[in-house]
């Protein structure tokens, strides 16, 4: 069940406060807004999306380049975005267009590998989006979106205070995410929430970005089921498309919440030799300039 989200604490609102009142923050870009807008209208149509995409040359682009990369594997170029939505569905779109609305969007500076964070949200993206249709989850339709953007408050506190590190500094043994809290005053995951809500995305997005990290010693079931796929999601990612300074929960943990979602481990570990597959296209993903 989803419950509420725990209350920020006064420390916390301070530091939200500050983090989005810098002038280095980007506002949502107005397609964005409109993308939000028609797909979260149950009577919006295919056409809508369609029309309000191909009206932006540098979204068409972008999504034309991910749609015919390797990852999808259609036998023929896609020209059209009106193909491309027929060919790979109105959920997918609406997270392709987002996701990559939001990359062009936010450029990350000197103090953060740009690289290295979009292998990991790309990555986390496809993990969370075979995740949730493994287990025939409700909102696989928001689970790539969720999986790109779980991140994006790294983003935020990377534009807003370019002069420190990421990640944070500190022992071996120390948490990651205090770490965060000592050197920025919260967490990324705060700071994503903040930024998600200040740019008035769909609420199930929000909750998925605030607490993809989970409690350690909380019941998964008090979190969001979004959450909890992306949490899965990066526990299976392995390797350069794990995240520098990305606290990772262990066996036992993705155990829980695998059950906490009414499945076993064993549904969740079927998913890896497709995302072990997949990952394999990230490069060339990236490669298309949109980082």
């Amino acid at each position: 069940m989803d419950g509420p989200p725990a209350s920020p604490t006064l420390e916390e609102r301070i530091a939200r406060k500050r983090l989005l009142s810098t002038e280095e923050l980007p506002t949502l870009p107005d397609v964005v807004r409109r993308i939000l807008e028609i797909t979260g209208d149950p009577l919006s149509s295919t056409r809508q999306l369609t029309r309000l995409i191909e009206r932006d040359p540098a979204l068409t682009g972008n999504l034309l380049k991910l749609v015919n990369s390797a990852y999808f594997g259609f036998s023929r170029r896609i020209y059209q975005v009106h193909d491309a939505v027929v060919l790979v569905g109105y959920s997918t779109i609406r997270g392709l267009a987002l996701g990559t609305s939001v990359i062009t969007t936010l450029k990350t500076g000197p103090n953060l590998d740009a690289r290295r964070f979009w292998e990991h949200s790309l990555g986390t993206a496809i993990g969370t989006d075979l995740v949730a249709r493994e287990l025939g989850h409700e909102k696989a339709e928001m689970a790539f979106i969720a999986g790109l953007l779980h991140d994006v408050g790294v983003l935020v506190m990377a534009l807003a205070l370019p002069d420190r590190r990421w990640p944070p500094a500190g022992p071996e043994d120390a948490d990651p995410l205090q770490l965060e809290v000592n050197a920025y005053g919260m967490t990324h995951a705060a700071a994503g929430g903040a930024i998600s809500r200040q740019w008035r995305f769909p609420p199930e997005l929000t909750r998925a970005i605030e607490e993809h990290h989970l409690d350690p010693h909380g019941d998964p079931a008090t979190v969001g089921d979004l959450a909890r796929l992306v949490f899965l999601a990066e526990w299976l990612v392995e390797g350069q498309h794990r995240m520098a300074g990305d606290p990772v929960g262990t066996e036992r943990d993705a155990a829980s919440v695998a059950v906490s979602l009414g499945h076993d481990l064993r549904a969740v570990l079927k998913v890896a030799p497709k995302l072990n597959s997949a990952l394999g296209q990230v490069d060339a993903m990236l490669s298309m300039g949109l980082v």
